[in-house]
């Protein structure tokens, strides 16, 4: 039962570990896409 216990808080652990990549790569992602669209739209005034 012990392995039990220490193989189920690795699993959280690493869970937690992938979880915070994800969000932090989803924010970077967003970031990026936030200064396409900030670009675009000064292109855009740029033009009118």
């Amino acid at each position: 039962t012990v392995l039990w216990i220490v193989a189920a808080i690795n699993v959280r652990s690493r869970y937690i570990y992938t979880n915070k990549i994800l969000k932090d790569s989803m924010l970077e992602t967003r970031k990026q896409l936030e200064r396409l669209v900030e670009e675009k739209r000064a292109e855009d005034g740029q033009r009118d």
